[in-house]
Protein backbone atom coordinates (compact mmCIF):
# COMPACT_ATOMS: atom_id res chain seq x y z
CA UNK A 1 0.00 0.00 0.00
CA UNK A 2 1.38 3.19 -1.10
CA UNK A 3 -0.30 6.78 0.20
CA UNK A 4 -1.28 8.83 -2.82
CA UNK A 5 0.67 12.40 -1.17
CA UNK A 6 4.00 11.15 0.02
CA UNK A 7 4.72 7.74 -2.34
CA UNK A 8 5.49 6.06 1.59
CA UNK A 9 4.17 3.08 3.14
CA UNK A 10 3.78 3.60 6.37
CA UNK A 11 3.14 0.02 7.46
CA UNK A 12 -0.17 -1.31 9.57
CA UNK A 13 -0.98 0.93 12.57
CA UNK A 14 0.44 0.66 15.86
CA UNK A 15 -0.88 -2.76 17.66
CA UNK A 16 -2.77 -4.08 14.62
CA UNK A 17 -1.44 -7.04 12.45
CA UNK A 18 -4.01 -6.04 9.60
CA UNK A 19 -4.99 -2.73 9.45
CA UNK A 20 -2.86 0.19 7.60
CA UNK A 21 -1.37 2.97 8.85
CA UNK A 22 -3.92 5.24 6.86
CA UNK A 23 -6.83 5.23 4.72
CA UNK A 24 -9.57 4.68 1.58
CA UNK A 25 -11.08 7.69 0.74
CA UNK A 26 -14.40 6.67 -0.90
CA UNK A 27 -15.41 9.89 -2.92
CA UNK A 28 -12.33 10.03 -4.89
CA UNK A 29 -10.26 6.61 -4.42
CA UNK A 30 -7.27 7.53 -2.67
CA UNK A 31 -5.00 5.81 -0.35
CA UNK A 32 -3.53 8.50 2.17
CA UNK A 33 -1.70 7.37 5.13
CA UNK A 34 -2.16 9.08 8.69
CA UNK A 35 1.23 11.41 8.22
CA UNK A 36 -0.76 13.22 5.13
CA UNK A 37 -3.89 13.39 6.39
CA UNK A 38 -4.32 17.26 6.21
CA UNK A 39 -2.32 17.98 2.98
CA UNK A 40 -5.44 15.29 1.43
CA UNK A 41 -8.47 17.19 3.15
CA UNK A 42 -6.21 20.73 1.70
CA UNK A 43 -5.92 19.12 -1.71
CA UNK A 44 -9.51 17.51 -1.51
CA UNK A 45 -11.06 20.89 -0.49
CA UNK A 46 -9.20 22.71 -3.71
CA UNK A 47 -10.55 20.23 -6.45
CA UNK A 48 -14.04 21.32 -5.05
CA UNK A 49 -15.14 18.14 -2.56
CA UNK A 50 -14.84 20.32 0.49
CA UNK A 51 -16.62 18.58 3.57
CA UNK A 52 -16.60 15.39 2.89
CA UNK A 53 -15.20 13.21 4.39
CA UNK A 54 -15.21 9.01 3.73
CA UNK A 55 -12.37 7.02 5.25
CA UNK A 56 -12.52 3.69 4.92
CA UNK A 57 -9.84 1.52 7.03
CA UNK A 58 -7.67 -0.64 4.75
CA UNK A 59 -7.15 -4.22 6.05
CA UNK A 60 -4.03 -5.92 4.17
CA UNK A 61 -4.38 -9.43 3.72
CA UNK A 62 -1.58 -11.44 4.73
CA UNK A 63 -0.19 -13.99 2.37
CA UNK A 64 0.12 -17.22 3.79
CA UNK A 65 3.64 -18.81 4.89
Amino acid sequence: MICHHCGNDPGLKAGSTVVWNGFEDQDNGQLCCNGCKQVHYEKKAAAGMQGLYSEFPVIIKLQDE
